[in-house]
């Protein structure tokens, strides 16, 4: 009994100490991870010096550390067209940016009538309605190669040679439409320049990393590069092919 009793105590505070191990081990990865978003929304906030206070980020919004890295690209690469899946705060990020440039415009596609309409009143409370159009674009069932899902209707009006893309939409479920952001690359390759930079939100996700090597082995990308964000971004560009789009 005294054998069993001290087996018994030395296990009990041997799985205290594991526990009190994982939970202080998530406890800090949850605060550095906090961290890192509070860092990527005060630099926002210095660099932009936005005219009204930045709406809410993380959960169905993009999360600061990748509406850094959008802001980051659009002022060092200074686009002229950009395409963006999916509207919201990367939407008022990506047109202050612009309009810090001087230069370029962006056309946002939502498949949600009612929230890319707020998107459209949250540009004109911040003066950028010149900076950036956001279209309504149903989902309709798509196939493209091997793959059928639901993806947008594409409006009217897409800037040709597009030298940025940002995919964030439509919604993806494990176990519906898991897929449905693969259509993005191969329906709108033909309007993006050659050397166009990509920017995949949620790329840590099962389906955004199936699309992800789809896309490398079908098409191949030139550059490629794996952020590691909250929810992971992917940063590449395909390989150039001469095209012509009608």
């Amino acid at each position: 009994m005294i054998i069993q009793h001290q087996f018994f105590r030395a296990f009990k505070n041997r799985l205290h100490t594991l526990l009190f191990q994982k939970t202080g081990t998530i406890l800090i990865n949850s605060l550095e991870c906090l961290y890192s978003q509070l860092e990527a929304v005060i630099s926002l906030n210095v660099v932009l010096q936005p005219r009204l206070p930045l709406p809410p980020t993380r959960c169905w919004s993009a999360s600061p550390d990748f509406l850094r890295e959008l802001a980051n690209s659009i002022l060092t690469r200074k686009p002229e067209n950009v395409i963006e899946l999916g509207s919201g705060v990367s939407s008022l990020i990506m047109a202050y940016c612009l309009q810090r440039n001087g230069r370029g415009s962006l056309v946002s596609i939502d498949h949600d009538a009612r929230y890319a309409e707020q998107t459209r009143q949250m540009l004109s409370h911040h003066g950028l309605s010149s900076h950036a159009v956001v279209f309504d674009a149903p989902l309709k069932e798509v196939t493209c190669n091997d793959i059928t899902g639901y993806w947008y209707t594409l409006p009217h009006g897409l800037p040709v040679n597009a030298e940025m893309l940002v995919i964030d939409g439509p919604p993806s479920f494990e176990k519906i439409n898991p897929l449905s952001r693969y259509p993005a690359v191969p329906l709108l390759r033909p309007y993006l320049a050659p050397g166009a930079i990509v920017l995949l939100d949620d790329a840590s996700r099962p389906g955004e990393q199936e699309c992800l090597a789809r896309w490398r082995q079908e098409i191949g990308f030139a550059e490629y590069t794996l952020k590691p964000h909250e929810k992971g971004t992917a940063v590449f560009s395909l390989i150039s092919q001469k095209h012509n789009h009608k």
